[in-house]
């Protein structure tokens, strides 16, 4: 097994202070077991050091952070019967490992557990449940509509086991807006950019450009991308270890079955990929499949050069330019007589094409479902869309016509609905408003208008920033200095 270095390792560095929660970068109440041995664990990896990646050993950390910490006191009445703690040998807990606390599913994450999924909108009789290891959310009174979260139980990452068949799930699914895990990747940006594309210093809160991508990645409001590979070369597999899914790592010479490109089988039909997943005999397994546009817009790496859209350390065998590559999905475009045509991925711009073009292939197993729940209240005055299934909150109330750096000094300096956290979406975050089923607007958000709308994520080596087209669910780049766009502002509950 292959645990990847420097870029996955930086990620995990750009860890928000201890003094904030990992998942919304809010403070931290007063400070419990978990939380105080998940700081000690931070600053002493800390003091190894980020350029280091070899793995530490977690007894020998455990020791020393217990004689760092031998003079205090835990008094165990004071513990309330649902705070979780440590184990007999000081650690809080397993990377991954889920667990119920009240109508919360709690997610392991350097070494203190973090909230993860509230169960509140799975139905009539929702509840938190677990067993071996894994939590959920489910009701007790399901309705032939509803849609549980099942426990996940589709990646096991061990040195000596590797996936079967089973592990790596057949399922076909449906496609809808993006199939999310509640993990929602970071888009891999970490630097901010000026107006012109050119790299700037970061700004501080209240000044112009702040609000970025990258600065609010660095507080924990996405999971840092996070990857393993299994396998041998030329068959490896990269596991997604925040959304789940399983990738073909290698692209073949020839696409067994296909009749595109030269030579013939360089490239497929769309018909062809299909056929080409579903029968491809990788790494020992047969699972495999076409993902869905939103499964591919999950590996779009947002921190490479202008219009290189996957981490070449992730995947880093690729024919010729990724300026002149286009891979399928098996999503087809959601218009009346259009059935021919289909989603694609160019780097990190989705767009459509007839389904007899030539393009490239590349397979994925596994993967959570996680149904859309859009919900609306009111609160002084104002509309506010909730999305349960993310943990985010949306304003139903947009500003027209604003260039980029007006569009993130909107959301920074907003207050609405008695609340001021807002900012403007990243790319990821804005993806998760589509609806790939739908068209004019591709989105199930109550209301939502047929208008192009900015993030947060510059579009790096020329002046341009990601946009996305609520209408058809198109993602493209637009010079930042344009104010022909929308606004709409995010924050997490």
């Amino acid at each position: 097994m292959e645990i990847l270095p420097d870029r996955n390792t930086l990620r995990r560095c750009a860890t928000p202070p201890c003094d904030r929660e990992a998942k919304t970068g809010r403070p931290l109440g007063a400070g419990g077991s978990a939380t105080r041995w998940g700081c000690l664990f931070l600053f002493a990896l800390f003091l190894i050091g980020c350029d280091h990646p070899e793995r530490v050993d977690i007894g020998e950390l455990v020791e020393a952070l217990n004689a760092l910490d031998k003079d205090e006191v835990v008094d165990d009445d004071a513990v309330g019967a649902d705070e979780i703690n440590p184990d007999d040998d000081g650690v809080v807990c397993e990377e991954g490992e889920k667990v119920c606390e009240g109508q919360w599913v709690m997610v392991c994450r350097g070494g203190e557990f973090v909230q993860s999924e509230h169960c509140v909108d799975c139905g009539p009789l929702c509840q938190c449940a677990e067993s071996a290891g894994n939590a959920w959310c489910e009701h007790t009174d399901p309705g032939p509509d509803d849609i549980d979260v099942q426990p996940d139980d589709s990646v096991v990452i061990d040195e000596d086991v590797l996936l079967s068949d089973e592990d790596m799930l057949e399922q076909e699914p449906d496609n809808d807006a993006l199939e999310a895990t509640m993990e929602l990747p970071c888009t891999g940006q970490t630097k901010c950019y000026g107006i012109y594309g050119d790299e700037i210093e970061c700004p501080e809160e209240g000044n112009a450009f702040y609000g970025q991508d990258s600065q609010y990645a660095v507080m924990g409001y996405c999971f840092p991308r996070d990857y393993t590979i299994e396998g041998n070369v030329p068959e490896e597999v990269v596991i997604d270890n925040v959304t789940k899914l399983v990738w073909q790592r290698t692209l073949p010479d020839l696409y067994s079955g296909c009749s595109g490109g030269s030579p013939v089988g360089n490239t497929c039909e769309w018909q062809e990929a299909i056929k080409y997943c579903e029968d491809l005999i990788y790494d020992g397994h047969g699972a495999w499949r076409l993902p869905t546009i939103a499964e591919l817009e999950t590996i779009s790496y947002y921190n490479g050069g202008a219009g290189y859209g996957f981490d070449e350390i992730v995947f880093p065998q690729l024919p010729l330019s990724l300026l002149s590559e286009y891979f399928w999905s098996s999503t087809p475009r959601s218009v009346p007589n259009s059935g021919g045509v289909k989603w694609t991925l160019r780097g990190t711009v989705v767009n459509y094409y007839a389904d007899d073009n030539k393009l490239y292939v590349r397979c994925v197993s596994g993967g959570v479902k996680k149904a859309r729940a859009f919900s609306e209240y009111e609160t002084d005055g104002k509309i506010i869309v909730k999305d349960d299934s993310m943990l985010f909150e949306w304003t139903k109330e947009y500003v027209a016509d604003v260039s980029w750096e007006s569009a993130l000094a909107h959301c920074e300096n907003l207050s609405y609905g008695g609340k001021d956290d807002w900012r403007l979406p990243n790319i990821n975050e804005l993806l998760t408003v589509l609806d790939y089923e739908k068209f004019n607007p591709a989105s199930s958000f109550p209301g939502l208008i047929e208008e192009i709308f900015w993030t947060s994520t510059t579009s790096i080596g020329d002046d341009d920033a990601y946009v996305v087209q609520i209408s058809s669910g198109i993602i493209d780049k637009e010079k930042k200095t344009l104010s022909y766009y929308k606004a709409i502002c995010l924050r997490n509950l």
